[in-house]
């Protein structure tokens, strides 16, 4: 189980605080603690086998110059078994941000049956590089829709070429919020963490934030987000390897190395990113004046609510 957390601004001059964002990756910790790291533009990656902790204090240069970029991502990790054996975090290739060519990639899950590249130059031994691996070989939406269903995950990862943010999970938590006050989206794979994002000030005995209520993406569901807005994409179906395999073009499966899949393990282990957030009543994100959708939601609860409109999620790009 690992922990991931970012924002995308999509205007305005503020900026959040080194402070904030400390309090992020300290909530985070607690999801892993063998090593921690992030990626903005700015810095490109700064990741150490430290915990968060310790990393925020070691690094509060790069972090500093970080958080003046629109776009940041970070990961705390706890490390699990790779696709050769242990990936120990001693080894900083197998840390996370991971990044190839044209992608940066943060992970929280386990990919245990979905195949290797043939080929692809992976630069440890981290099961979270084969996701990357497929972005980079097949592009977006077919690189996804060809990890196999059985494998739970959480994915955040930025086009370096657009400076788009991608959103998706199967089974593993990611939970978003709009900060009105710095116009960005926040994710984190907890709503506590998401909180922390955010400003906090009392009023009448009532503890406010200035974010609108987070909730959980469905899942299969990919989302980019850029400087504009959030924009529902796709609805993803993956591969299930046991029936689908023999279905697959042949130019697709010779691209693969097919090996005994690994005993699946669930690292969301049943938790509900719900029991953290603060408050129990769903409010709309958000009042910006956007293209809407209604879109059914699930609350982190994962019990059916009203429809919400995210007020920022928009409709008008393609």
């Amino acid at each position: 189980m690992c922990g991931i957390l970012g924002y995308r601004k999509f205007g305005g001059n503020e900026r959040f605080t080194p402070e904030q964002i400390t309090d992020v990756f300290a909530v985070m910790e607690e999801r892993g603690s063998q090593a921690t790291g992030f990626w903005s533009p700015i810095t490109g990656i700064v990741k150490k086998d430290e915990t968060a902790k310790v990393f925020v204090n070691t690094h509060q240069k790069e972090l500093l110059r970080a958080i003046g970029s629109d776009l940041f991502i970070g990961h705390t990790r706890a490390a699990t078994s790779g696709r050769v054996g242990y990936a120990t975090p001693s080894d900083n290739n197998n840390n996370h941000p991971h990044e190839s060519e044209h992608f940066v990639l943060i992970h929280n899950g386990h990919f245990g049956t979905t195949p290797e590249i043939k080929g692809f130059p992976y630069k440890g031994i981290c099961d979270s590089e084969i996701p990357l691996s497929y972005l980079e070989t097949f592009g977006i939406e077919r690189g996804l829709e060809l990890l196999c269903k059985v494998d739970g995950f959480a994915l955040a990862f930025v086009d370096k070429t657009t400076g788009h943010l991608y959103l998706i999970r199967h089974s593993n938590p990611i939970v978003i919020a709009l900060d009105e006050r710095r116009d960005a989206l926040v994710f984190s794979s907890t709503g506590e963490g998401v909180y922390n994002f955010c400003d906090v000030e009392e009023k009448r005995g009532i503890i406010r934030k200035s974010t609108g209520n987070a909730y959980t993406i469905p899942e299969d569901t990919l989302y980019r987000c850029d400087d504009k807005g959030l924009v529902e994409l796709a609805k993803i179906s993956f591969v299930n390897w046991v029936d689908d395999y023999k279905k697959l073009p042949d130019e697709v499966k010779d691209k693969m190395v097919f090996k005994e899949p690994k005993t699946y393990v669930n690292n969301y282990r049943g938790r509900d990113p719900w029991d953290e957030c603060e408050g129990s009543s769903p409010r709309f994100i958000g009042n910006k004046q956007k293209a809407q959708i209604t879109l059914p939601i699930i609350r982190l609860s994962n019990y059916p609510t009203p429809n919400v409109q995210y007020s920022f999620l928009r409709t008008d790009v393609n």
